[in-house]
């Protein structure tokens, strides 16, 4: 899916690398880290915001909200999503992969827009 000022999906993931989280917003290439996981995903998820809404307001063209994280953070979102996928099959609770978990959030920009 393309998205475009009035409708698209976000997706973010976060995980832990020693000490602090990394928190990366997959869709617009937004990156932060923090040693506080609340703090991080509050952050995260302003930032995003902040990309959006601006783009929309500023009538950017829609390229700015199709900017692709680095390869290396979609390998490690990919690699967590087989890991959940083959807990699902084997009956066993997911747990966590080196901390990796996946946030979401409602967008309150449009109706249309999801944070997943």
């Amino acid at each position: 899916m393309r998205n475009t000022k009035k409708s698209g999906i976000i997706r973010f993931f976060i995980y832990k690398e020693g000490k602090k989280y990394i928190g990366v917003c997959l869709d617009l290439d937004i990156v932060e880290e923090n040693r506080n996981i609340e703090q991080l995903k509050e952050s995260l998820t302003e930032a995003a915001r902040g990309h959006i809404m601006t783009v929309a307001r500023e009538k950017m063209d829609d390229k700015f909200l199709n900017r692709r994280a680095p390869r290396s953070y979609w390998k490690k979102y990919q690699t967590y999503l087989k890991y959940l996928e083959q807990e699902r099959v084997s009956g066993k609770a997911c747990h966590y992969l080196n901390g990796a978990t996946i946030s979401s959030a409602c967008l309150p920009l449009h109706r249309n827009w999801v944070m997943m």
